[in-house]
């Protein structure tokens, strides 16, 4: 092998720089608070004055915080089994497409993605107000899964890049009738697309504040709950909050993906 050149290690050194400070700039607020999460005093501040579970144990009895829980895991759940239906529906659709209009429509659907939160609360609270609709749960899983189904759509279609539409047109030469056609030709190649956007379209909607503020009315969910605490000082069992749900992301997240390998292992491919 060739030696590496002084510039080459200069560049390696760096990339390794950039990367141990993108890490750390990642974890810190997350340490911070698995720190002051576990610290026996009742303001977070320095130096710590011991270790106690407290906060935790408070945290789990909290009856505000149980309530705010259900509600969130109602809607996320919610938003995530309907954001799922329309964008894998919508995402299908969109790679069908070739006319110019229709590309127009499909690069339509897609605005949320690119639209502020803010303004879509804003647009959807008057929506719903001028139509006569009261704010409730259900106004808050139709703003939500408005504003989330753009990202199971986008996996959707990033699943369908490189699928031969020939294999719907031959199981249905064979007899399949078009559900079934679906289901043997394309939904094992989609399926990682549909898991992803689920799981993606549940986490953005549990730690959704901002559309819940503003479309739902007569209850909490966690992040309005959260917030309205804060208001009089963040407290160690805020930070606990904040750690467990940071922690309980982190598994989610790594089982998502040991999910999808299995299932790319499966059929012989990758993971999108």
């Amino acid at each position: 092998m060739m030696p590496r050149q002084r510039g080459e290690r200069i560049g390696d050194r760096l990339l390794l720089t950039m990367l141990v400070a993108a890490l750390f700039f990642s974890l810190a607020p997350l340490l911070v608070l698995a720190v002051f999460s576990v610290n026996d005093f009742p303001y977070y501040s320095l130096p710590l004055k011991g270790f106690t579970l407290d906060w935790y144990d408070q945290l789990f009895k909290d009856e505000q915080i149980a309530s705010g829980l259900t509600n969130s895991l109602e809607i996320g759940i919610l938003v995530a089994v309907v954001a799922s239906v329309l964008g894998t529906a919508f995402g299908i659709g969109g790679a069908m497409v070739t006319r110019r209009w229709g590309k127009v429509v499909f690069a339509a659907g897609l605005l949320p993605l690119v639209t502020p939160a803010l303004v879509l609360a804003i647009g959807s609270q008057i929506l719903f107000v001028e139509s006569g609709i009261p704010l409730s749960k259900l106004t808050v899983v139709i703003a939500q899964a408005t504003a989330f189904t753009p990202f199971v759509v986008l996996m959707v279609t990033a699943r369908l890049g490189n699928f031969q539409w020939s294999l719907l047109h031959a199981a249905r030469d064979l007899g399949a009738g078009p559900f079934r056609a679906f289901q043997v030709a394309m939904l094992p190649v989609i399926r990682p697309g549909i898991i992803s956007g689920f799981l993606l379209a549940f986490l953005m909607s549990f730690n959704d504040f901002i559309l819940g503020f503003f479309t739902g009315r007569g209850f909490f969910t966690l992040p309005s709950l959260i917030y309205s605490m804060q208001r009089v000082g963040i407290s160690p069992m805020l930070l606990a909050y904040a750690t467990v749900i940071a922690v309980l992301t982190l598994i989610l997240a790594l089982t998502a993906r040991r999910v999808l390998v299995s299932i790319a292992q499966r059929r012989g491919g990758n993971v999108a």
